[in-house]
């Protein structure tokens, strides 16, 4: 059997029991693991051989790392325990020793994290040379070459009893932190946007600098040259056959959410953030939600 085709199964039969028992379904998105990457992908732009995990396939893969699995997937896990339990069944996919263990290892490790980012270090002669003399948070040190969780240990004792698995995450957030930031921050942008409907007083042919950019970063790519005839509408389009990536993303934001756009293979996050900054820019926007960008 496909090994895609078991993760199916794996979040069907899921559903399929929550739907029995009447509760909402279970989701992982694309942000929350790589089975939510591979469903979307099956679902919005299928296949034409056996699919594989890659992690290029995410846009997010920064934060689908393996360290943070537990934190990303149990926790959801457990909702769906408690979700399970609230309606008469005492068997979830987390069992309470796993669970109880998860809450120690958070809790060790917020503790960790807001211990080195309330430290105020200042480099000194001899240790860690490569920084320089102003004030950083342990945080932000440790993001310098050479700099280890242990050096702080003396400043903050209560480092040291941490599990040495918490000590580690510790080490690889410091090091992921500024990139981080800056991705969760797109996510919820996307995710808060993934309704916006634009109208048609929006003249994409005209859109200057902003598809100029767009364009110039991906009319190269292969995946989305092979892509383009599957994104292609069908005859509802009054304007025609769209020939380029261009007019398949002016075509789908004319008619649907800027998540169908997204979807284009070879589309990345900065792209679909260029074309919401252009809609908001045009007040073209058919949507009563609160616009972000």
């Amino acid at each position: 059997m496909s090994v895609h085709l078991s993760y199916q199964g794996i979040i069907a039969g899921i559903n399929a029991g929550l739907s029995a028992c009447h509760l909402p379904p279970f989701v992982l998105s694309r942000a929350d693991a790589y089975i939510g990457v591979l469903i979307d992908d099956l679902i919005t732009k299928g296949v034409e051989e056996p699919y594989r995990i890659f992690t290029s396939r995410s846009e997010y893969r920064l934060l689908l790392r393996a360290d943070n699995a537990d934190a990303r997937l149990t926790r959801k896990e457990a909702l769906l325990s408690v979700l399970l339990k609230q309606s008469g069944y005492e068997t979830g996919c987390v069992d309470p020793h796993r669970y109880q263990q998860f809450q120690q290892t958070e809790s060790q490790l917020h503790r960790g994290l807001e211990i080195l980012e309330s430290l105020r270090v200042q480099p000194k002669k001899g240790l860690w040379q490569n920084a320089n003399g102003s004030m950083r948070s342990g945080m932000d040190m440790l993001q310098w070459p050479g700099v280890k969780i242990e050096d702080f240990w003396e400043m903050a004792p209560e480092l040291k009893e941490l599990k040495r698995t918490v000590q580690e995450r510790i080490m690889i957030e410091s090091l992921y932190k500024p990139y981080l930031r800056r991705q969760e921050s797109e996510i919820e942008i996307l995710r808060k946007d993934e309704n916006v409907v634009l109208g048609d007083n929006i003249d994409y042919i005209h859109a200057g600098t902003y598809f100029i950019f767009l364009l110039s970063h991906q009319q190269h790519s292969q995946p989305v040259k092979r892509n383009q005839a599957k994104a292609r509408p069908d005859s509802t389009c009054d304007a025609g056959i769209p020939t380029s990536l261009f007019d398949c993303v002016s075509f789908l934001f004319f008619i649907s959410p800027q998540g169908a756009a997204k979807r284009i293979e070879g589309m990345t996050p900065t792209g679909i953030l260029v074309l919401l900054r252009y809609a908001k820019r045009e007040k073209g926007i058919r949507s009563n939600d609160e616009f972000t960008v």
